[in-house]
């Protein structure tokens, strides 16, 4: 891939099949969605696959539809397989499941331009074989109402291709809505897409699925015995003819479902707005409906009662795992495609107090309005050309002089600043030394306050010879929004007591992929006390490895455990003590195979400790680099 071409900017998500990085297109000024795949063991060779590869990608190009990604380029370089796509700003249509039910125009809406997509798509030889919630884009359209773009088109045919027969793509799809004969291996055709067409207008509907939250094996009984409950029992005002078509898509028998995706069009009821209602009525609310948690899983749907019950809060879990292996595939990871946009961050060095709100400020008051005399009233004499040149022939040369001054008395500073090591020490921790602060000076690679500025010194994410980095970005939901595309040692980031996870920038630290792309870490946790911070569970490479870890403390030193999966420590405490209020530091920590024999994982517990003032306390998690 032209890396200078093609600016990556941010990741935008990873999943089975790869990763997929937003970027810009310098060339035509545009920004695009870079999708990168994964190979089989890792292996980026391709003799086997590229010419196939190249083909596919070169008749997804070839396909141009208002319901279907563009596809820009594509190609086969060191890193594996790549296509170049078309970026859009919307929204998934899971994002939606569970808060709302389609209005039954809507939903024939959505049905019509999917269908629409999936008959070029299908006469292209393309199927799609996931269709899925997660998989479909929401666009805002000029005239009103929503675009309805089909995403991962071709992966079907490209996953295998690159990652082997065994992959099997079609189980990225949801057991909910997936096409009986798939749940046996069989492969997808155009029955099997109309099929889940089918089950997602059935879906998008009633807000919710009957069989969502059931595991594969119980999906795919209840989808092969055809026991799907009626759109009857949960709503009653879908016309006949809509719950027909349904029932016509999602025929057991693929032989009794239309023939192919026109067919399907053509037997679409054909609904005005004018009848439609204004608005859906609500999903009904009961113990039975629960929110889905991957985009891609609708949530579970009980019949509605007589009366809507409110459902409880659910308090949002406080360990985010990276990319968690449940037992339901998660589509929506793997089709992130969508531009978001970020929340302003808080760039101010020392994250103010809850508990501090500033006062408005009082308007001065009015100057008192002086009567207009006839001086005031009179306009000033201009002055002559001569008198212009004059003025310019004194000012410039007194300016010269000036700037050259100014510049003599202030302090002169390199590209790199004197607080940094070029070469981080890399001996070993002695054991016997005094004090825990001595050791973490060992470790030790920059120690700086935020104030000074940061130098790019060891801020390096470069994925060559790297086995995994992170980025922190906040939400926490999102900590590794920013990070390695092919690996996934770097778990899970849990906050410690009473740490609030919030967004803040640190001063101007950035970290550099490559020449061009710069990633800004934003996760800050906010401590109540010492003893609150962070927990950071990694794991560890066989043969050993090398941690570096960059963070911030903000009025407040640090305490560093690293710990193996029974609790007990690795390495030696470790205490950073802060020369400022705000101060960031970058660690590094060798770790043997011998220490990391026969643990599962490795715990990095950053905890806060002694204040500096009786301002917040609170700790940034800026990056960690596994090396």
């Amino acid at each position: 891939m032209d890396e200078e071409r093609y600016e990556i900017t941010t990741l935008l998500g990873k999943g089975r099949t790869g990763g997929v990085y937003g970027a810009e297109d310098t060339q035509l000024n545009r920004k695009v969605a870079v999708r990168r795949f994964y190979s089989a063991g890792g292996d980026t060779s391709a003799d086997e696959w590229k010419e196939e590869f190249l083909t596919i990608a070169h008749n997804l190009s070839n396909l141009t539809h208002p319901n279907l990604l563009t596809v820009y380029d594509a190609g086969v370089d060191e890193d594996g397989a790549f296509l170049i796509t078309q970026l859009l700003e919307g929204k998934r249509l899971s994002d939606s499941i569970g808060k709302e039910q389609l209005s039954e125009y809507d939903a024939l809406d959505l049905a019509g331009q999917l269908l629409d997509g999936l008959a070029s798509a299908h006469a292209a030889g393309f199927i799609h074989g996931a269709l899925t919630a997660g998989s479909v884009l929401l666009t805002e359209r000029a005239r009103g109402g929503h675009r309805y773009m089909l995403m991962d088109l071709g992966l079907s045919r490209l996953a295998p291709l690159i990652q082997g027969a065994d992959s099997s793509y079609a189980m990225m799809a949801d057991p909910a809505l997936l096409a009986p004969e798939l749940f046996d291996g069989a492969v997808s055709t155009v029955a099997s897409d109309c099929y889940m067409l089918g089950q997602l207008i059935y879906l998008t509907l009633l807000g919710g699925h009957p069989f969502a939250g059931k595991s594969l094996d119980e999906a795919k009984q209840l989808h092969q015995a055809g026991t799907i409950p009626p759109i009857t029992d949960y709503r009653d005002d879908i016309s006949q003819a809509t719950i027909e078509w349904v029932q016509l898509m999602t025929q057991l028998d693929p032989e009794k479902r239309p023939a192919t995706a026109a067919d399907a069009l053509r037997a679409l009821p054909k609904l005005s707005p004018q009848a439609a209602p204004s608005k859906p009525p609500a999903p009904e609310q009961n113990a039975g409906l629960v929110k889905p948690s991957t985009p891609a899983a609708p949530p579970l749907l009980r019949k509605a009662s007589p009366q809507t019950q409110v459902p409880p809060q659910v308090k949002a879990p406080t360990t985010m795992e990276k990319h968690p292996t449940p037992k339901q595939p998660q589509a929506a990871v793997t089709q992130p495609v969508t531009a978001q946009a970020t929340p302003t961050p808080n760039t101010s060095p020392t994250p103010p107090p809850p508990s501090q709100t500033a006062a408005p400020a009082q308007s001065p008051p009015p100057p008192q309005a002086t009567p207009p005399t006839p001086e005031t009233e009179a306009e000033p004499t201009k002055p002559s050309k001569s008198k212009k040149k004059l003025i310019l022939a004194i000012a410039l040369p007194l300016l010269l002089v000036a700037g050259v001054c100014l510049a003599m008395m202030l302090p002169q500073q390199s590209d790199v600043e004197e607080f940094y090591e070029e070469n981080p020490d890399e001996r070993p921790i002695n054991e016997g030394l005094e004090s825990a602060i001595e050791r973490a000076n060992m470790t030790s690679f920059y120690s700086n306050a935020v104030a000074e500025g940061h130098s790019r010194i060891g801020c390096d994410v470069n994925n060559k010879g790297k086995k995994d980095w992170v980025v922190f970005s906040a939400p926490l939901s999102h900590f590794d929004k920013l990070s390695h595309p092919k690996a996934e040692l770097i778990e899970s980031v849990t906050p410690i007591g009473d740490t609030t996870a919030k967004q803040q920038e640190v001063g101007n630290l950035l970290f550099f992929s490559g020449k061009k792309s710069k990633f800004r870490p934003t996760l800050f946790g906010q401590t109540r006390d010492a003893g609150d911070g962070w927990e950071i569970q990694v794991t560890p490479p066989a043969n050993g490895c090398k941690i570096k870890l960059h963070f911030t403390t903000w009025n407040c030193d640090a305490h560093l455990d690293i710990l193996d999966d029974k609790g007990d420590h690795i390495l030696p405490e470790l205490y950073y003590q802060s020369e400022s209020q705000d101060t960031s530091f970058g660690t590094l920590h060798k770790l043997t195979a011998e220490q990391v024999k026969g643990n599962k994982f490795i715990t990095l517990k950053l905890i806060a400790s002694k204040a500096k003032s009786d301002d917040t306390m609170g700790i940034s998690l800026n990056a960690l680099v596994v090396e």
